[in-house]
């Protein structure tokens, strides 16, 4: 008895509830040295590989964050190695890796994971699946929703992996309850932009797509 009171409360010290983030502050991705594996063999060079990888993180974040206006936008920094993160940060630090070792399903790619004596992490399970849709989608876990969406061209939907539509935003702040000031009507005003508000019908936004990459 006395053994398992001990376990219960290490748990506890670790925490076994959901990070949060508060979109006020930083979010910081520390590049674990995994998440570079392979670039010691791209004929760019390291570092290039290095930049190219940092860019691809960016843009999928940033497919949430240019959301909201620049002025009081959410920031999200790259870190490496984690000793870079200041101690007095808010938000808990989520990790970058590739590994093919993962609790993630069967049929995982790329996946967000968390739990008590593990640090938030976006794996990928080999550098060519990293992508900027990828990133967004795993991104969008980590700050908002554990499951995915179904009818609509999200991000969040597990076999669509678009864009991040107006209403995800709403969403997600709506759950998350820091986001700053943001425009609640998406699809008009300084926000509209077509390719980001598509149709509330699958078949109609395919069809948007289609016709903007072309023949």
């Amino acid at each position: 008895m006395r053994a398992m009171l001990i376990l219960v409360a290490t748990l506890s010290f670790f925490g076994c509830e959901r990070p949060f983030f508060d979109l006020r502050e930083p979010i910081y991705l520390v590049a674990e040295e995994s998440f570079w594996s392979g670039c010691e063999k791209d004929e760019r060079g390291y570092m290039a590989c290095q930049a190219e990888r940092m860019d691809i993180v960016f843009r999928g974040v940033k497919m949430w964050f240019r959301n909201f206006d620049e002025a009081t936008r959410p920031i999200a920094l790259i870190i490496y190695p984690e000793e870079n993160a200041p101690e007095d940060a808010v938000n808990e630090a989520i990790h970058l890796r590739i590994s093919g070792d993962s609790d993630c399903d069967d049929d995982w790619v790329a996946c967000y994971e968390w739990g008590p004596f593990k640090s938030p992490t976006i794996t990928f399970r080999d550098p060519k699946y990293e992508d900027v849709p990828k990133v967004a989608h795993e991104f969008g876990h980590a700050i908002w929703l554990d499951g995915h969406v179904t009818g609509r061209l999200s991000n969040m939907d597990k076999y669509a992996l678009f864009y991040v539509v107006p209403l995800d935003v709403t969403e997600m702040c709506a759950a998350n309850g820091t986001c700053p000031a943001h425009d609640e009507v998406w699809c008009e005003g300084s926000f509209y932009d077509q390719w980001r508000c598509p149709s509330s019908s699958p078949e109609e936004g395919v069809a948007m797509l289609l016709a903007k990459s072309g023949p």
